[in-house]
């Protein structure tokens, strides 16, 4: 696995899910790479599905954002889910012009999140 002077992830189990946070602001060159592997690691071993908080990322390039879609289908095809929660407004305008957001799944909140994984509906007071 590549090097990186950070860490990438961080994993937490909640009801029904793992929850991923990462960790970097910018996901490129090693660090991409790192969270490539790691995501789709965790994608290919865990058996709840699972929730990736983007809050702490601002930009991430093309082997990163392939990693979302490539998770994505990693889980699908083990009758999971992945969800994208707490992208921040140009993560989020990236994910509409490559219009990833029709195909993967984005939330505001982790906590929304949970929600649409267990399929409850979050009232919004």
């Amino acid at each position: 696995m590549p090097e990186t002077a950070e860490k990438v992830l961080t994993v937490e189990q909640r009801p029904g899910a793992v929850v991923v946070r990462v960790q970097l602001r910018r996901l490129f060159l090693d660090a991409a790479q790192a969270f490539r592997e790691e995501l789709l690691q965790i994608a290919r071993e865990v058996n709840p599905d699972v929730v990736v908080d983007l809050s702490a990322v601002n930009v991430m390039n093309s082997s990163a954002l392939g990693a979302l879609i490539l998770a994505s289908d990693t889980l699908r095809k083990r009758g999971r889910k992945l969800v994208l929660t707490n992208p921040g407004p140009v993560l989020r305008q990236v994910l509409a012009r490559m219009k990833l957001d029709t195909i993967l799944t984005i939330v505001p909140s982790v906590e929304e999140a949970l929600a649409e994984i267990s399929g409850e509906a979050l009232s919004h007071s």
